[in-house]
């Protein structure tokens, strides 16, 4: 395993190997430098990701990744860019390499029910990104939010933020997305 100070060694995020090339020499897959970031590298909004995908505003932020509505320079087109966090003092090999397998494993997916993945890469400060159809509307977090905060419908028992024909109406297309993914 190579350091990952070595500016000349590349790695792979299909097979983890190390090269010096662009292109792994086992699989072809385009390899990525792994280094940390330099202070004041993270993305903000009017930042160009990829060299086409302007930042407009931030959506949201796990432990793992934040998420960004973005757009695209030259189509317009609207797209959520997610990117992976750095861990000091750098990306952690087999992060990146979840990571990757999450962009082609989804990109590979087509039910109606799955967030589209476009295109994934690297920014010149070594965050890993990808992009991905934009959803517009509220959130199932924001949905129950409102719920909450407000007068459920009648047919809601005490103590419950939604009907059992509601909860249905949301699990069914999210699991027919999970076994495709899962297939």
């Amino acid at each position: 395993q190579m350091a990952v100070s070595d500016p000349n060694q590349r790695f792979c995020p299909a097979c983890g190997a190390w090269a010096a090339t662009t292109n792994c020499p086992s699989d072809g897959t385009f390899t990525v430098l792994l280094k940390k970031y330099a202070a004041g590298t993270e993305i903000r909004p009017g930042d160009i990701v990829g060299e086409r995908y302007k930042v407009v505003q931030p959506l949201g932020e796990g432990g793992y990744s934040s998420v960004f509505a973005a757009q695209h320079v030259i189509t317009g087109q609207e797209v959520a860019i997610k990117v992976l966090k750095a861990a000091w003092p750098g990306p952690d090999e087999q992060a990146v390499r979840r990571f990757y397998r999450e962009a082609r494993v989804t990109a590979g997916l087509s039910h109606p029910n799955t967030v589209r993945v476009f295109d994934v890469g690297q920014t010149e400060a070594g965050a890993f990104w990808l992009a991905m159809e934009l959803l517009h509307g509220p959130s199932l977090e924001q949905r129950l939010q409102e719920r909450a905060n407000g007068k459920p419908p009648d047919r809601v028992g005490p103590g419950e933020v939604l009907t059992q024909a509601e909860c249905i109406e949301f699990a069914i297309p999210a699991l027919r997305s999970l076994h495709e993914a899962h297939g």
